[in-house]
This record gives structure tokens, sequence and C-alpha cells, in this order.
């Protein structure tokens, strides 16, 4: 079956971890981790709907920067941002950073929710005068309810031990998948674009059959015909994701279970397995121990990132070690 989710690395398996995740047919963009976003266009900054950050370390956010950048003056484009608790008050303080005596001119549509191990909080920075927080509601806790859902996507969370911080891995699922026939779309003489995404939106949300939906040509169609000539309903895509935490016992658990039956898994292979007294001074897994999370989750494919410069030379016998714990789930590299 075909995947759903398309993936890509932009700093590669050793730069900072910044996963783009992108929905097909839609100008949605879903970002794991917001590390060095050089290498982001900016039409990619503008599609990122919400932001999945694990911790705090500068290799994890610094990306934040360009993107909140990207994003003044451009209120039409929301932007949610998770992660674990203080986060709001991180935003803040980077933000609290710059002079806004022009801050009228620079609106900006931020939430951010905190995961906590006990509840989730939703924060709201205020369009203009100002981006001081503050708080809009709390939910259940991560263990217990999705901390993000809406009509196209589901995440749940669960946070794992990083050296004493808590790092958060996320499960990605897509509610439901459509997936356009591309040949029946050039059979009607149309050339694809954004209008494919909102013909999705409205299959999602039960728009009524005789809806009328813009075609590129200038000319309209019911909804339902579109539907029914264009789509294929398919079981949605799933990803787990996790990146920083402590090689121990009780985190492959939790990601095990977080990560039970996903089609993809992407985790950092920060180490080898020889160095695993070095992993646990400096709190990262190792190839061989991701590779058991992807085996014993039973995924179908295991893509790592966040492999340590010092193997800069020996990415191969990283991959190696990872493909060997990980059998007979697949190893996928950007």
């Amino acid at each position: 079956m075909r995947r759903g989710f398309r993936i890509a690395l932009p700093n590669g398996l050793v730069g900072d971890p910044l996963v783009v995740v992108r929905v097909p047919w839609l100008p949605r963009v879903l970002l794991l981790d917001a590390g060095d976003a050089a290498g982001l266009t900016p039409r990619t900054l503008l599609d990122a709907a919400d932001v999945l950050i694990s911790h705090p370390h500068v290799d994890h956010v610094f990306g934040l920067a360009r993107l909140l950048r990207v994003r003044l003056g451009r209120p039409e484009r929301p932007l949610r941002l998770l992660g674990p608790p203080g986060l709001a008050a991180r935003v803040r303080s980077h933000l609290g950073g710059y002079s806004w005596n022009l801050v009228e001119a620079f609106p900006l549509d931020l939430t951010v929710v905190e995961i906590h191990p006990d509840r989730t909080e939703t924060w709201r920075f205020p369009t203009s005068a100002g981006f001081e927080p503050y708080a809009v509601g709390r939910g259940p806790a991560p263990d217990r309810a999705p901390v993000l859902a809406d009509e196209l996507l589901e995440v749940r969370a669960a946070p794992l031990d990083h050296g004493g911080i808590p790092s958060i891995a996320y499960r990605v699922e897509e509610r439901r998948g459509l997936q356009v026939d591309p040949a029946e779309v050039g059979r009607m003489g149309l050339a694809p674009g954004p209008w494919l995404g909102e013909l999705k939106a409205a299959v999602r949300r039960g728009a009524p059959e005789d809806e009328p939906l813009a075609l590129p040509d200038g000319g309209t169609a019911a909804v339902g015909a579109l539907r029914d000539r264009l789509l294929r309903v398919t079981e949605g895509d799933t990803l787990a994701y996790a990146c920083d935490a402590t090689p121990s016992e009780s985190n492959v658990a939790a990601l095990v279970a977080l990560a039970r039956g996903v089609r993809r898994l992407v985790i950092e292979a920060h180490y080898l397995d020889a160095d695993l007294d070095l992993a646990r001074r400096n709190a990262h897994l190792t190839a061989a121990i991701a590779g058991r999370v992807a085996r014993e989750a039973g995924v179908d494919a295991v893509m790592p990132l966040h492999v340590s410069p010092r193997y800069e030379e020996r990415v191969d016998a990283v991959l190696a070690e990872l493909a060997a714990a990980a059998a007979p789930a697949a190893v996928e590299t950007p």
C-alpha cells in the first residue's frame, strides 16, 4: 500500500534533527523538531502548520527563529507548537529579545501546547500589541487522549527521560487516507494543484454531494461526483518519532508501546552499541537499541537520524547495526 506521508531530512543523518512530513495534495507540512532550518524554503516554512518538539536543546529548536521570522505578518497562516513543559515561556523569551514598537505591523497567529505528565496546557500568543502568552485551556494527560486531533491528523505523545529532562516522543496517524488517482485527473484534462486538497477537505468534513468545487480550468463540479471519480479511500498512514532518550528499559518499553504497528519509525541512532557507556553518559540511543524498538514494535520501516558526528566517516556501520537489530523491518535513508 502506498504511503501517504512524504518524509525528508533536510539536515541529513548527522545534522540537527529536523524532519519535514508532507501530506500529499495538501499545502500542509508537519515538522518534527526544529533544528537548523537554513535549508528549508520559505514556502515550506509557510506551509508548516504544526511543529512537534521533543525537547528544547539548541540543536532541536534553533530553527524556530527562522520559522517565526517567516510567519510574522502572516496571521492567515496559523502556527501551532507542541512540546514539553515550559515551551511557551521559552518562545516568549525568544520573542522578548527583539524590539516591537511596530508590532501592529507584524501580527502572528501562534498557539503552544505544552505536554505535561498529567495534563496538556494550551497557550495563545496575542496576534498584536505584544507577545505575552496567556493560558486558554487544559486537556487530559497524554496517556489518556491525543495531544492534537483535527479532521486530518491525530497525534499522541509519550514523555521519555533524556538525562533528567523530558523528551517527548510522538505518534502521528492520518485519520483517513484519500489517495488521488492522477491518471483520472489527466483524463479529465485537469492539472493537479491545491484544488485536490480542497476536494479532500470537503470529503473529510462530509460536504453535501452537490456542493460545487472550483476546478483549475475555471469550471465547477459536484464534490460527490469528483470524489467517486478521483479519490480512493485507503488506510491512513502512520509514523512515530523519537529523538534523544536515555537508553533505559523504561524508555524502550514506552517507545515500543507508542510505535506499535506504525508503518514508519523515525528514531535517533546516535551511537554504535560498542559505545553504549557513552550513550548512557550522554542519554542517547544506540543504533542497536533503535533497531530493537523497531523490531519489537512491529513497524514496517525505520528511518534513522541524529547520528553522532563521531561516525560521519562510518555512517554505513551505524546503518548496518540498525538493520541487523531491526530485521525484518526495512531501513530507509533520505
